[in-house]
């Protein structure tokens, strides 16, 4: 647990994701991974301050991270599979994303007629991630935005609200039995 809080923390380079900050194959030292970290650090103001290991939900986050991203796009897909159904997208989704969307946990959200756009699945992703993430240390909660291509310019209040904690954990042991 010691050594994913500290990668998390120290290490954005190693989960940060790609569109956030391409990977260049010629800084792949040691030396330039370092100063990349700091880079990241600094650019995106990570605070580095102790995480809250003593909060169960922190712990959780922290031993599966690297499935927060995918477990967050099965929790959205799954919370508004009518308008993804609508749009045409449930048929293009991978078979475990689709096999977790289609289950019959909770009601669809669905508002008239709408339709999903990929650009907005991946929105909706981080907010689920956002939303469970509100009890966290700040350490921690604000990197989880950082897994995502792109983030909600929403207040964090107004996620959770619609947080569904028990759905985004059964996401993630889907994609744990999956992976």
């Amino acid at each position: 647990m010691y050594a994913e809080t500290q990668r998390i923390l120290y290490d954005p380079v190693s989960w940060i994701h790609p569109h956030r900050f391409p990977a260049i194959e010629n800084l792949s030292s040691v030396r330039c991974q370092s100063v990349l970290n700091d880079l990241l650090l600094e650019g995106f103001k990570l605070s580095t301050d102790c995480v809250d290991l003593n909060n169960s939900r922190e712990r959780y986050i922290i031993s599966h991270w690297a499935l927060l991203p995918g477990a967050a796009l099965m929790a959205a897909c799954h919370r508004h599979r009518a308008k993804l159904a609508r749009s045409g997208l449930i048929a293009k989704l991978d078979k475990v994303t689709q096999q977790f969307a289609l289950s019959c946990l909770t009601e669809s959200e669905s508002q008239g007629h709408e339709r999903l756009t990929a650009q907005e699945l991946v929105r909706l992703a981080c907010q689920e991630a956002m939303a469970f993430s509100c009890s966290l240390s700040v350490s921690i909660r604000e990197r989880v935005p950082l897994l995502f291509s792109s983030s909600p310019t929403i207040s964090h209040s107004a996620v959770y609200s619609e947080n569904d904690e028990l759905l985004l954990r059964m996401a993630i042991q889907h994609a744990k039995r999956a992976s």
